[in-house]
């Protein structure tokens, strides 16, 4: 199995890529490019989720605790930089928000929001474009073993090891320990370029927001299984042996991959995000 970090979940979101994808093949595809983006035109449809209205939220001593360079997330008189010009203040708040040292080992910085973005909407598709990803590969290799040791028959049946879930474990650290927040008061801010990313991709008149929520709701669908995950192996790449398993999407495989109490974990984590992305804006 090839191996790719994913973030989500905002992170996703982070928070998924904060979980790490074991993907079957490479996909190989272009990195991201020049902005060209066009503002939403007037025949757009209505938001389904709008944007939540900015939270005030003060700083705490996270970014001291974690290295990470404070920021101001309440401070809107500066107008946002363009997207191409936007990695170095996205980068100073999310060390802020995430520690410096995590974003450095955990995500790729550059060309950040749209790697992001790319990354939010490929998790429920079957193949990830693995040069856009907004993570780095986990470390390690995947982890199986024949399912012999359990009673199996059939050298041919393996089991995901449980010793694989120790792999993900800073990234669920990272996103469990989350300010949900602080990274929605991050997102807000910076909306307005998550959306020019997603209309690059060829979503003149859809909104990222809308698609950001529908992928966590995609992700909390993703089946638990009881028991050692069954593999097979006809060629190189490991297959899932239930098919209705190895038809789901990459984001939920990612959620199988990491193991039950990590993927619990993230799941909670992807509910709190989803509550505090979907908050009603206030009225003007």
């Amino acid at each position: 199995m090839k191996r790719y970090s994913l973030w989500t979940v905002l992170l996703l979101v982070v928070v998924l890529a904060v979980v790490g994808y074991l993907q079957y093949r490479e996909a190989a595809h272009e990195t991201p490019g020049a902005s060209t983006a066009q503002p939403l035109p007037e025949t757009a449809p209505e938001p389904r989720y709008p944007i939540p209205a900015p939270a005030t939220v003060p700083e705490t001593d996270a970014a001291a605790d974690t290295g990470g360079e404070p920021s101001d997330l309440e401070d809107t008189a500066e107008p946002l930089p363009t997207l191409n010009r936007s990695d170095p203040p996205v980068m100073s708040v999310l060390a802020g928000i995430l520690g410096a040292e995590p974003l450095r080992e955990l995500f790729r910085l550059d060309e950040f929001i749209r790697r992001f973005v790319v990354t939010v909407d490929n998790l429920p598709r079957k193949k990830l474009p693995q040069r856009q990803l907004v993570a780095k590969p986990v470390a390690g290799s995947f982890l199986a073993r024949p399912a012999e040791a359990d009673g199996a028959a059939g050298e041919d049946v393996w089991m995901i090891d449980p010793d694989n879930a120790a792999r993900y474990t800073p990234y669920v650290r990272l996103a469990t320990a989350l300010d949900s927040e602080r990274l929605v008061a991050f997102y807000v801010r910076y909306y307005p370029l998550f959306q020019e990313a997603y209309t690059e991709l060829g979503y003149p008149t859809a909104y990222f927001n809308d698609r950001l929520v529908e992928v966590i709701d995609h992700l909390l669908q993703t089946p638990t299984v009881d028991g050692p995950v069954r593999l097979v192996r006809p060629h190189v790449f490991y297959q899932y042996a239930d098919p209705e398993l190895e038809a789901l999407s990459a984001g939920q495989k990612t959620l199988l991959r990491m193991g039950g109490t990590n993927a619990e974990q993230i799941k909670i984590a992807l509910r709190a995000l989803r509550d505090a992305l979907t908050r009603a804006p206030a009225a003007e």
